[in-house]
């Protein structure tokens, strides 16, 4: 009889309730970020012209928000379609993610009314970096526990790892350098492509 552990994990289909759970959380997230913009309350005489140097920020925020939302779904798609079994922590660590994404569209606006308060950026590149490496740890987790398909081999292992971590470094880095200086956090985010590059070009070498 297999040991209590091993009796939690589902099988199959199950991974369906998760999946579908998860892009419902993903979509309500970046619909959230549209909501959240607000259009500049008309003064009188006042054109749209004379507002929308306001809503540049915004706009940029809300714009770089959805890119990354959307890459963190994409990401989070891959990681599920190598699954065949799930269990508790698999479960947690994916509801933990799921809380990092929901924040979103919160710490999206701090930048945009707090342009010049560190903090504002500081919490909001926390938070994309959160997302990032809980669904490493979701990734990890499925990896010890044996949730994984039997064709996913080693290599693909540490490559999807990999890639799972590089925006969460970058987030990470850009949230300690927004401390210090926003104006060289604000280009760390850029180097995401050249490292996912580095990364496969790393490990189409080990193939």
């Amino acid at each position: 009889m297999p040991r209590l552990p091993e009796q939690l994990r589902d099988e199959g289909t199950d991974l369906d309730r998760i999946k579908a759970f998860s892009d419902g959380v993903f979509a309500i997230a970046i619909t959230i970020l549209v909501l959240a913009l607000e259009l500049p309350e008309r003064k009188s005489g006042a054109r749209l012209g004379d507002h929308l140097g306001g809503l540049v920020l915004p706009l940029l925020t809300y714009a770089f928000s959805f890119m990354v939302v959307g890459m963190y779904w994409v990401i989070h798609c891959r990681l599920l379609r190598y699954m065949k079994a799930h269990n508790r922590g698999i479960s947690f660590y994916n509801l933990l993610l799921l809380f990092f994404v929901t924040l979103v569209p919160f710490t999206a606006q701090l930048p945009a009314r707090y342009p010049g308060d560190a903090l504002g950026w500081v919490l909001y590149f926390a938070n994309l970096g959160m997302v990032a490496f809980s669904g490493a740890f979701l990734w990890l987790q499925a990896w010890r526990n044996d949730c994984l398909r039997e064709d996913v081999s080693p290599i693909l292992k540490r490559y999807i790892l990999a890639r799972a971590c590089v925006p969460g470094v970058a987030f990470g880095l850009t949230a300690i350098f927004s401390v210090y200086s926003l104006s060289i956090a604000s280009w760390i985010p850029i180097l995401i492509p050249p490292m996912m590059i580095l990364v496969n070009r790393h490990f189409s070498k080990l193939v």
